[in-house]
Protein backbone atom coordinates (compact mmCIF):
# COMPACT_ATOMS: atom_id res chain seq x y z
CA UNK A 1 0.00 0.00 0.00
CA UNK A 2 1.09 3.33 -0.70
CA UNK A 3 0.73 6.35 1.51
CA UNK A 4 0.41 10.13 -0.08
CA UNK A 5 0.19 13.32 2.71
CA UNK A 6 -0.58 16.70 1.58
CA UNK A 7 -3.38 19.71 1.82
CA UNK A 8 -6.94 19.48 0.83
CA UNK A 9 -6.86 23.15 -0.60
CA UNK A 10 -3.95 21.93 -2.41
CA UNK A 11 -5.30 18.87 -3.88
CA UNK A 12 -8.82 20.25 -4.94
CA UNK A 13 -6.66 23.48 -6.55
CA UNK A 14 -4.88 20.65 -8.66
CA UNK A 15 -8.01 18.76 -9.66
CA UNK A 16 -10.13 22.12 -10.89
CA UNK A 17 -6.69 23.02 -13.10
CA UNK A 18 -7.56 20.03 -14.94
CA UNK A 19 -11.03 19.50 -15.40
CA UNK A 20 -11.66 21.41 -18.64
CA UNK A 21 -10.24 17.73 -19.90
CA UNK A 22 -12.46 15.97 -18.33
CA UNK A 23 -15.77 15.03 -20.22
CA UNK A 24 -18.23 12.49 -19.16
CA UNK A 25 -19.49 11.88 -22.57
CA UNK A 26 -15.89 10.50 -23.53
CA UNK A 27 -16.32 7.91 -21.41
CA UNK A 28 -18.94 6.24 -23.46
CA UNK A 29 -16.22 4.97 -25.49
CA UNK A 30 -13.54 4.69 -23.27
CA UNK A 31 -14.93 4.41 -19.60
CA UNK A 32 -11.46 5.00 -18.00
CA UNK A 33 -11.64 8.76 -18.89
CA UNK A 34 -14.14 9.40 -16.47
CA UNK A 35 -11.38 8.97 -13.88
CA UNK A 36 -8.38 10.73 -13.08
CA UNK A 37 -5.32 9.27 -13.30
CA UNK A 38 -3.07 9.33 -9.94
CA UNK A 39 0.19 8.95 -10.17
CA UNK A 40 2.67 9.25 -6.99
CA UNK A 41 6.25 8.34 -6.78
CA UNK A 42 9.61 10.33 -4.82
CA UNK A 43 6.91 12.73 -3.15
CA UNK A 44 5.13 14.13 -6.60
CA UNK A 45 1.96 13.08 -7.23
CA UNK A 46 1.02 13.67 -11.16
CA UNK A 47 -2.60 14.06 -12.34
CA UNK A 48 -4.16 13.21 -15.51
CA UNK A 49 -7.27 14.19 -16.91
CA UNK A 50 -8.19 13.40 -20.63
CA UNK A 51 -11.33 13.27 -23.05
CA UNK A 52 -9.21 11.63 -26.07
CA UNK A 53 -8.93 14.82 -27.70
CA UNK A 54 -7.57 16.99 -24.52
CA UNK A 55 -5.50 16.33 -21.95
CA UNK A 56 -4.65 18.17 -18.61
CA UNK A 57 -1.32 17.15 -16.05
CA UNK A 58 -0.23 19.32 -13.04
CA UNK A 59 2.23 17.66 -10.73
CA UNK A 60 2.02 18.78 -7.61
CA UNK A 61 4.41 18.08 -3.84
CA UNK A 62 3.21 16.06 -1.46
CA UNK A 63 4.43 13.52 1.19
CA UNK A 64 4.57 9.71 -0.02
CA UNK A 65 5.79 6.31 0.84
CA UNK A 66 6.50 3.89 -2.44
CA UNK A 67 5.06 4.44 -5.85
CA UNK A 68 1.75 3.13 -7.14
CA UNK A 69 -0.94 4.44 -10.14
CA UNK A 70 -4.59 4.58 -9.58
CA UNK A 71 -7.83 5.25 -11.47
CA UNK A 72 -10.15 7.07 -9.66
CA UNK A 73 -13.09 8.68 -11.09
CA UNK A 74 -12.92 12.54 -11.10
CA UNK A 75 -16.43 13.87 -9.78
CA UNK A 76 -16.38 11.42 -7.12
CA UNK A 77 -13.43 13.00 -5.64
CA UNK A 78 -13.72 16.20 -6.23
CA UNK A 79 -17.26 16.52 -4.78
CA UNK A 80 -15.35 14.89 -1.59
CA UNK A 81 -12.59 17.23 -1.74
CA UNK A 82 -15.46 20.42 -1.90
CA UNK A 83 -17.06 19.16 0.97
CA UNK A 84 -14.23 19.39 3.01
CA UNK A 85 -12.86 22.15 5.15
CA UNK A 86 -9.30 23.12 4.75
CA UNK A 87 -7.01 19.95 6.52
CA UNK A 88 -4.50 17.88 6.21
CA UNK A 89 -5.44 14.84 3.89
CA UNK A 90 -4.09 11.16 3.98
CA UNK A 91 -4.63 8.96 0.78
CA UNK A 92 -4.13 5.26 0.44
CA UNK A 93 -3.38 3.34 -2.86
CA UNK A 94 -4.04 -0.10 -3.10
CA UNK A 95 -4.23 -1.77 -6.40
CA UNK A 96 -6.99 -0.37 -8.35
CA UNK A 97 -8.86 1.49 -5.01
CA UNK A 98 -8.33 4.58 -2.79
CA UNK A 99 -9.09 5.30 0.54
CA UNK A 100 -9.46 8.92 1.74
CA UNK A 101 -8.46 9.69 5.16
CA UNK A 102 -9.79 13.21 6.94
CA UNK A 103 -9.59 14.48 10.57
CA UNK A 104 -12.77 12.52 11.40
CA UNK A 105 -13.79 10.24 8.66
CA UNK A 106 -12.69 7.94 5.91
CA UNK A 107 -13.70 7.02 2.44
CA UNK A 108 -12.97 4.58 -0.02
CA UNK A 109 -13.56 4.21 -3.74
CA UNK A 110 -12.62 1.82 -5.94
CA UNK A 111 -11.58 2.76 -9.60
CA UNK A 112 -10.82 1.46 -12.81
CA UNK A 113 -7.27 -0.69 -14.00
CA UNK A 114 -4.23 1.95 -14.93
CA UNK A 115 -3.24 0.01 -17.61
CA UNK A 116 -6.89 1.01 -19.70
CA UNK A 117 -5.67 4.91 -19.69
CA UNK A 118 -5.36 5.86 -23.14
CA UNK A 119 -1.35 5.93 -24.60
CA UNK A 120 -0.04 9.24 -24.81
CA UNK A 121 1.40 11.34 -27.33
CA UNK A 122 4.88 11.06 -28.08
CA UNK A 123 6.89 14.61 -28.76
CA UNK A 124 10.23 13.61 -31.05
CA UNK A 125 10.44 16.80 -32.75
CA UNK A 126 12.29 19.92 -30.91
CA UNK A 127 10.07 21.88 -28.66
CA UNK A 128 10.59 25.72 -28.62
CA UNK A 129 10.16 28.21 -25.82
CA UNK A 130 7.91 31.34 -26.28
CA UNK A 131 6.68 34.63 -24.78
CA UNK A 132 3.82 33.38 -22.46
CA UNK A 133 2.64 37.24 -22.69
CA UNK A 134 2.66 37.53 -26.64
CA UNK A 135 1.45 33.81 -27.38
CA UNK A 136 -1.80 34.06 -24.50
CA UNK A 137 -2.80 37.57 -26.04
CA UNK A 138 -3.02 37.24 -29.70
CA UNK A 139 -4.99 33.82 -29.20
CA UNK A 140 -7.38 35.50 -26.62
CA UNK A 141 -7.95 37.89 -29.37
CA UNK A 142 -8.48 35.85 -32.07
CA UNK A 143 -11.00 33.22 -29.89
CA UNK A 144 -14.27 34.82 -30.30
CA UNK A 145 -13.77 34.94 -34.27
CA UNK A 146 -13.77 31.31 -34.46
CA UNK A 147 -16.49 29.43 -36.38
CA UNK A 148 -19.04 27.12 -34.47
CA UNK A 149 -20.11 24.75 -37.68
CA UNK A 150 -19.10 21.93 -37.58
CA UNK A 151 -18.90 21.17 -41.57
CA UNK A 152 -16.06 23.89 -41.50
CA UNK A 153 -13.51 21.98 -39.03
CA UNK A 154 -10.34 24.29 -39.69
CA UNK A 155 -12.15 27.96 -38.80
CA UNK A 156 -13.56 26.18 -35.88
CA UNK A 157 -9.77 26.61 -34.50
CA UNK A 158 -7.34 29.29 -34.10
CA UNK A 159 -4.78 29.62 -37.14
CA UNK A 160 -1.06 29.77 -35.61
CA UNK A 161 1.83 30.77 -37.76
CA UNK A 162 5.48 30.79 -35.76
CA UNK A 163 8.59 31.61 -37.36
CA UNK A 164 12.05 33.09 -35.32
CA UNK A 165 10.74 36.55 -35.95
CA UNK A 166 7.16 36.50 -36.11
CA UNK A 167 4.03 35.07 -34.51
CA UNK A 168 0.90 35.20 -36.92
CA UNK A 169 -2.50 33.85 -35.22
CA UNK A 170 -5.66 34.12 -37.33
CA UNK A 171 -9.20 32.70 -36.94
CA UNK A 172 -12.80 33.44 -39.08
CA UNK A 173 -16.07 32.30 -39.11
CA UNK A 174 -16.39 33.04 -42.76
CA UNK A 175 -17.74 36.45 -42.13
CA UNK A 176 -15.46 38.18 -39.73
CA UNK A 177 -11.89 37.69 -39.60
CA UNK A 178 -9.14 38.63 -36.60
CA UNK A 179 -5.63 38.70 -37.93
CA UNK A 180 -3.01 39.64 -35.50
CA UNK A 181 0.87 39.23 -36.21
CA UNK A 182 3.92 40.60 -33.68
CA UNK A 183 7.25 40.68 -34.79
CA UNK A 184 9.36 38.56 -32.33
CA UNK A 185 13.26 39.49 -31.02
CA UNK A 186 15.70 37.65 -28.77
CA UNK A 187 13.52 38.30 -25.31
CA UNK A 188 11.04 36.49 -26.51
CA UNK A 189 12.21 33.01 -27.34
CA UNK A 190 13.45 31.22 -24.18
CA UNK A 191 16.21 28.96 -23.49
CA UNK A 192 14.67 26.10 -26.09
CA UNK A 193 15.58 28.83 -28.46
CA UNK A 194 13.63 29.72 -31.87
CA UNK A 195 11.97 27.42 -34.43
CA UNK A 196 14.51 25.73 -36.85
CA UNK A 197 11.81 26.06 -39.53
CA UNK A 198 7.96 27.35 -39.43
CA UNK A 199 5.55 25.90 -37.88
CA UNK A 200 1.83 25.80 -39.10
CA UNK A 201 -1.04 24.13 -36.78
CA UNK A 202 -4.71 24.96 -36.43
CA UNK A 203 -4.99 24.83 -32.87
CA UNK A 204 -8.80 23.40 -31.26
CA UNK A 205 -11.06 25.87 -30.20
CA UNK A 206 -11.10 24.02 -26.95
CA UNK A 207 -6.99 23.80 -26.21
CA UNK A 208 -7.13 27.69 -26.76
CA UNK A 209 -10.11 28.09 -24.08
CA UNK A 210 -8.12 26.21 -21.80
CA UNK A 211 -4.76 27.96 -22.60
CA UNK A 212 -5.96 31.76 -22.37
CA UNK A 213 -8.06 30.75 -19.23
CA UNK A 214 -4.68 30.43 -17.20
CA UNK A 215 -2.42 33.11 -15.61
CA UNK A 216 0.60 31.71 -17.03
CA UNK A 217 3.42 31.92 -13.96
CA UNK A 218 6.02 31.96 -16.25
CA UNK A 219 7.26 34.42 -18.67
CA UNK A 220 7.95 31.29 -21.67
CA UNK A 221 5.29 28.53 -22.63
CA UNK A 222 7.41 25.68 -24.11
CA UNK A 223 5.19 24.22 -26.84
CA UNK A 224 6.04 21.10 -28.56
CA UNK A 225 4.38 19.55 -31.59
CA UNK A 226 4.04 15.91 -32.98
CA UNK A 227 2.45 15.34 -36.20
CA UNK A 228 -1.35 15.26 -35.17
CA UNK A 229 -0.59 16.96 -31.53
CA UNK A 230 0.64 20.27 -29.49
CA UNK A 231 1.84 20.03 -25.91
CA UNK A 232 1.91 23.64 -24.02
CA UNK A 233 3.90 23.38 -20.66
CA UNK A 234 4.59 25.36 -17.98
CA UNK A 235 1.23 27.55 -18.41
CA UNK A 236 -0.33 27.30 -14.49
CA UNK A 237 -0.50 26.17 -11.37
CA UNK A 238 1.57 23.13 -10.47
CA UNK A 239 3.39 23.11 -14.23
CA UNK A 240 0.01 22.42 -15.89
CA UNK A 241 0.29 20.90 -19.01
CA UNK A 242 -1.98 20.63 -21.83
CA UNK A 243 -1.84 18.91 -24.60
CA UNK A 244 -4.92 18.49 -27.45
CA UNK A 245 -4.88 16.81 -31.13
CA UNK A 246 -4.23 19.80 -33.76
CA UNK A 247 -7.15 19.86 -36.38
CA UNK A 248 -5.82 18.50 -39.52
CA UNK A 249 -7.17 20.39 -42.00
CA UNK A 250 -5.63 23.45 -44.68
CA UNK A 251 -7.02 26.75 -43.04
CA UNK A 252 -8.85 28.72 -45.62
CA UNK A 253 -6.45 32.20 -47.22
CA UNK A 254 -8.00 35.31 -46.83
CA UNK A 255 -5.48 37.47 -48.49
CA UNK A 256 -7.80 38.08 -51.51
CA UNK A 257 -9.98 39.50 -49.36
CA UNK A 258 -7.67 41.22 -46.95
CA UNK A 259 -7.32 43.95 -49.67
CA UNK A 260 -6.61 47.49 -50.37
CA UNK A 261 -8.86 50.78 -49.04
CA UNK A 262 -9.19 53.86 -49.68
CA UNK A 263 -11.41 55.56 -47.24
CA UNK A 264 -10.81 55.85 -43.36
CA UNK A 265 -12.85 56.79 -40.53
CA UNK A 266 -11.97 57.34 -37.16
CA UNK A 267 -13.73 57.36 -34.08
CA UNK A 268 -13.97 56.58 -30.24
CA UNK A 269 -14.16 53.01 -29.62
CA UNK A 270 -16.60 53.57 -26.60
CA UNK A 271 -18.60 56.00 -28.18
CA UNK A 272 -19.21 53.28 -31.16
CA UNK A 273 -19.74 50.33 -28.61
CA UNK A 274 -22.09 52.73 -26.70
CA UNK A 275 -24.39 53.29 -29.73
CA UNK A 276 -24.51 50.21 -30.75
CA UNK A 277 -25.72 48.83 -27.39
CA UNK A 278 -28.54 51.14 -27.61
CA UNK A 279 -29.28 50.26 -31.94
CA UNK A 280 -29.30 46.59 -30.56
CA UNK A 281 -32.53 47.27 -28.58
CA UNK A 282 -34.40 48.38 -32.14
CA UNK A 283 -32.59 45.94 -34.33
CA UNK A 284 -33.79 42.37 -35.77
CA UNK A 285 -33.18 39.95 -33.09
CA UNK A 286 -32.38 37.08 -35.55
CA UNK A 287 -30.58 38.84 -38.25
CA UNK A 288 -29.08 41.99 -36.37
CA UNK A 289 -28.94 43.98 -39.76
CA UNK A 290 -27.47 47.87 -39.31
CA UNK A 291 -26.86 50.40 -41.43
CA UNK A 292 -23.47 52.29 -41.05
CA UNK A 293 -23.66 55.94 -43.01
CA UNK A 294 -20.32 57.47 -43.81
CA UNK A 295 -20.35 61.15 -44.02
CA UNK A 296 -18.20 64.13 -43.61
CA UNK A 297 -17.54 63.74 -39.78
CA UNK A 298 -20.08 62.03 -39.40
CA UNK A 299 -21.11 58.15 -38.56
CA UNK A 300 -24.89 57.33 -38.57
CA UNK A 301 -25.83 54.69 -37.03
CA UNK A 302 -29.15 52.84 -38.03
CA UNK A 303 -31.35 49.98 -37.31
CA UNK A 304 -35.14 48.66 -37.09
CA UNK A 305 -36.96 45.85 -36.93
CA UNK A 306 -39.99 45.55 -39.48
CA UNK A 307 -42.40 43.47 -38.13
CA UNK A 308 -42.17 44.97 -34.37
CA UNK A 309 -42.14 48.09 -36.12
CA UNK A 310 -39.24 49.55 -34.46
CA UNK A 311 -36.05 51.73 -35.74
CA UNK A 312 -33.43 54.10 -34.42
CA UNK A 313 -30.60 55.96 -35.25
CA UNK A 314 -27.68 57.77 -33.95
CA UNK A 315 -25.35 60.06 -34.88
CA UNK A 316 -21.29 60.36 -34.00
CA UNK A 317 -18.81 63.34 -34.80
CA UNK A 318 -15.81 61.42 -35.96
CA UNK A 319 -12.73 62.08 -38.44
CA UNK A 320 -14.04 61.49 -41.73
CA UNK A 321 -13.24 63.06 -45.27
CA UNK A 322 -13.65 60.96 -48.03
CA UNK A 323 -16.83 60.22 -50.21
CA UNK A 324 -20.36 59.20 -48.82
CA UNK A 325 -20.33 55.86 -48.04
CA UNK A 326 -23.68 53.39 -46.98
CA UNK A 327 -22.53 50.06 -45.40
CA UNK A 328 -24.25 47.13 -43.87
CA UNK A 329 -22.89 44.91 -41.36
CA UNK A 330 -23.78 42.56 -38.39
CA UNK A 331 -24.07 44.59 -35.44
CA UNK A 332 -22.69 41.65 -33.53
CA UNK A 333 -20.08 41.06 -35.48
CA UNK A 334 -19.25 44.77 -35.80
CA UNK A 335 -19.17 44.52 -31.91
CA UNK A 336 -16.75 41.52 -31.39
CA UNK A 337 -14.36 43.27 -33.78
CA UNK A 338 -14.34 46.10 -31.91
CA UNK A 339 -14.11 44.26 -28.56
CA UNK A 340 -10.86 42.95 -29.68
CA UNK A 341 -8.69 45.78 -29.58
CA UNK A 342 -8.65 48.16 -26.15
CA UNK A 343 -7.24 51.37 -28.10
CA UNK A 344 -9.65 54.15 -27.33
CA UNK A 345 -9.70 55.35 -31.13
CA UNK A 346 -10.49 53.04 -33.98
CA UNK A 347 -9.86 53.40 -37.55
CA UNK A 348 -13.06 52.06 -39.94
CA UNK A 349 -11.12 51.42 -43.52
CA UNK A 350 -13.43 50.49 -46.16
CA UNK A 351 -13.32 50.47 -50.04
CA UNK A 352 -17.03 50.09 -51.56
CA UNK A 353 -20.14 49.24 -49.98
CA UNK A 354 -19.72 45.12 -51.18
CA UNK A 355 -16.25 45.56 -49.48
CA UNK A 356 -15.07 44.09 -46.68
CA UNK A 357 -14.63 46.80 -43.42
CA UNK A 358 -11.26 46.62 -41.82
CA UNK A 359 -11.18 48.05 -38.20
CA UNK A 360 -7.48 48.56 -36.29
CA UNK A 361 -6.27 51.09 -33.80
CA UNK A 362 -6.42 54.78 -34.63
CA UNK A 363 -2.35 54.56 -34.49
CA UNK A 364 -1.84 51.88 -37.15
CA UNK A 365 -1.41 52.56 -40.94
CA UNK A 366 -4.55 51.42 -42.83
CA UNK A 367 -2.47 48.34 -44.34
CA UNK A 368 -1.08 46.94 -41.19
CA UNK A 369 -1.84 43.26 -40.50
CA UNK A 370 -2.98 43.45 -37.12
CA UNK A 371 -6.57 43.96 -38.35
CA UNK A 372 -10.31 42.83 -37.61
CA UNK A 373 -12.14 42.11 -41.10
CA UNK A 374 -16.23 42.31 -41.16
CA UNK A 375 -17.99 40.89 -44.63
CA UNK A 376 -20.69 43.24 -45.16
CA UNK A 377 -24.28 42.21 -45.55
CA UNK A 378 -27.29 42.58 -47.69
CA UNK A 379 -29.68 45.10 -46.42
CA UNK A 380 -33.44 45.64 -47.91
CA UNK A 381 -34.71 48.84 -47.72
Amino acid sequence: MTRIMMSSSVLLKALKSIAFAHNPAAAKSVPVVECVRLQVSENKLRMDTTDLNLQGRVSIDVESTGSAVVCIPFVWLRDLLVSLPEQPVTMNIDGKSLQLLTDNGKYRQTGREPEEWPKETEFKQKSIMISSGRLLELINAALPFCSKQENMPAMTGVSLKITADELMVRSSDGYVLCNRVVALTDDDWGEDGKPEAPIEVIVSNRQAKAMVAVHSPSPYIQLAFSSNAMRAENIGFAGLTITGQLIDKRYPSFEAIIGQTNKTLTIGRADLMGTLSRINLVTDSVEHKIRLSMGRNLLTVAGEDIKLEKEGKEDLLCDYADDQLDINVNLNTLVTCLKSFETPMIQINALAANKPLHIRPADLVADDPNVSLLIPIQYKN
